[in-house]
């Protein structure tokens, strides 16, 4: 990964030791542009390790379907509960609306209006829970509990977290109680030594990305330029140059 140098960021060795060392102790990356969404789809399939079978990983939907695991989860991965487990903020789980921001705020079935999903969970590996900070992070809390439990100890980057959308939070949701929920989300999956990935499909210099920041050990940025590229920095501010999608951590 080649690194700018025009600030007098560090090395690409250094920039190279920075990541391995986020790998050993757990790490949360924001992943931030206005780009359609299959280009958040290719960032987030490279984060969760497609090709590697030993991992563990989880998702934390608000305001995004069911189908968004289908599309990001690599093809070949485990979906056996000990593997894999999705937690679905229940406004919005099955709505074929919700693949917008703005998505949920109709009233209606599966809306804030409409009834309440079913109380029956359909697999042990799926649960429902309140699209609120306090219910993700207590459905992803319990979710990530039972993958290190079948782990028996996760080795380092073994556990992957997708959550998606931290903009549709930001909809419904006061902006301090969403910075409260990624810190609170970031320490759990530093808890399991893992890899947490936070969407937010926003320019960079959107208000709320600067909001975030200091919550995250890097933050991500998206463009289409000549296809789907990525520019990552760190938090002491070291960027590397433009790179196609597909690098993940």
């Amino acid at each position: 990964m080649t690194v700018d140098h025009s600030d007098g960021g560090s090395d690409d060795a250094a920039f190279a030791r920075t990541l391995r060392d986020l790998r050993d102790e757990g790490a949360s990356i924001l992943v931030v542009g206005a780009v359609p969404g299959e280009v958040h789809d290719r960032t987030c399939l490279s984060f969760l390790g497609e090709g590697i079978d030993d991992h563990r990983r989880a998702f934390a939907l608000a305001g995004r379907p069911d189908e968004t695991v289908d599309r990001r989860l690599p093809s070949d991965a485990n979906r056996d509960p000990d593997h894999l487990q999705v937690v679905s903020g229940e406004c919005s789980v099955r709505s074929a609306a919700a693949g917008s921001e703005a998505g949920t705020d109709d009233a209606g079935p599966g809306g804030p209006d409409g009834p309440e999903s079913p109380a029956v969970d359909p697999d042990p590996g799926y649960a429902t829970v309140p699209n609120d900070p306090d219910g993700i992070r207590e459905g992803l809390g319990d979710a990530l509990s039972e993958l290190a439990d079948a782990s028996e100890g996760p080795e380092p980057g073994e556990i992957r977290v997708c959550v998606d959308s931290v903009g549709q939070l930001f909809d419904l949701h006061e902006p301090g109680e969403v910075v409260t929920f990624c810190y609170a989300v970031a320490a759990l999956v530093e808890d399991v030594k893992g890899i947490g990935h936070f969407h937010l499909p926003a320019d960079p210099d959107d208000g709320r990305v600067a909001a975030l920041e200091p919550v995250f050990d890097l933050v991500v940025e998206l463009r289409l330029r000549d296809g789907a590229q990525q520019r990552w920095r760190t938090r002491d501010g070291t960027t590397t140059d433009w790179l196609p999608v597909g690098v993940g951590v």
